[in-house]
């Protein structure tokens, strides 16, 4: 049911719910098999579009949760990229380490607006609502347009891919899921790798040697490759790196 003033008081599986549209998530979800909650049908997670509150550039409106395993099902839906608002790089990161997520944010309501994290590190296909080892929030006062830097808890050892909900919505009270009067969600895949594991299968070996070399030759480095290959933490990835992952080989 929504309660949203204009909307009418049956939620139905379509873009335009009364005279409301509202923006859903991506990550994985099945009516099936109920994964993270981003389908209508598993109360997902959506915000009433039309205010200027959104994440990244702009938000448009979806017909309902669109799931996919690389949880980028909104932007396939009509080819527009509107989850833009955090940093691609900024979802790779060490295991042990703080994960900085930085996120380009927009909030021109004159009302400030809270900018919630989860990322779901056990990867048990649950976001932990209250658990400060999974989340991260941070107050967006009215007026502000530009990037804001996410601190998350460490990331644990054992979890490698997994998956991160951001939203932004100036409602006093804030879960994974469920309707929101205004604001945006965006959902994300996440990488947690080790140093020198550029293949990211739980070891570092001659094969991580060679994904650096033919990543770096033909300039196809994903994100998650470059914070792992960048070994001696100088943002540089160069033949100091490669020496140094052989050393790590050497004497694992």
């Amino acid at each position: 049911m929504s309660d949203l003033p204009g909307c009418a008081d049956t939620l139905c599986q379509t873009v335009v719910i009364g005279t409301c549209e509202f923006d859903f998530g991506d990550a994985p979800d099945s009516p099936q098999v109920p994964n993270y909650p981003t389908l209508l049908v598993n109360d997902g997670a959506r915000h009433l579009v039309g205010s200027n509150l959104f994440l990244g550039q702009f938000v448009d409106p979806d017909p309902d949760g669109q799931p996919t395993n690389l949880a980028d099902g909104d932007d396939i839906l009509d080819g527009s990229n509107d989850d833009d608002g955090v940093t691609p790089v900024s979802l790779a990161f060490l295991t042990g380490a703080t994960p900085q997520v930085d996120v380009f944010v927009v909030n021109q309501t004159g009302l400030d607006a809270t900018l919630t994290g989860w990322i779901d590190y056990n990867a048990d296909g649950v976001w932990e609502q209250d658990n400060a080892t999974e989340q991260a929030t941070i107050t967006i006062p009215a007026g502000f347009s530009s990037f804001v830097e996410m601190l998350f808890p460490p990331a644990p050892i054992g979890t490698t891919n997994t998956y991160a909900r951001f939203r932004l919505t100036s409602d006093s009270i804030l879960t994974p899921y469920g309707e929101a009067s205004d604001g945006e969600v965006e959902d994300y895949m996440v990488s947690i790798v080790q140093l020198g594991d550029i293949d990211n299968d739980g070891n570092v070996d001659i094969d991580d040697i060679v994904d650096l070399v033919q990543g770096f030759l033909s300039g196809s480095l994903a994100p998650a490759q470059i914070v792992s290959a960048d070994v001696n933490q100088d943002n540089i990835i160069d033949i100091v790196d490669i020496i140094l992952i052989i050393d790590m080989i050497q004497n694992p």
